[in-house]
């Protein structure tokens, strides 16, 4: 599965951990992460990635600049 676009641009939410827009797109992250069945490429620009990805453990993914 590819999820291109995880930019903070795209996934704007409140600051509070709380907040129900964050919630909800890191609900969505999760479900698109969960059906993948072997793989997940999350693409986004060098310096412009979600705060999504500081959801995820560190060593759960392998990062590759391109």
């Amino acid at each position: 599965m590819i999820i291109v676009g995880l930019n903070s641009e795209v996934t704007v939410h409140g600051q509070e951990a709380d907040d129900d827009r964050l919630v909800t797109l890191r609900r969505l992250l999760a479900m698109g992460i969960g059906r993948a069945r072997k793989s997940v490429i999350l693409g986004y620009k060098p310096g412009e990635a979600s705060k999504l990805i500081d959801y995820l453990a560190p060593d759960s993914f392998d990062g590759i600049d391109l």
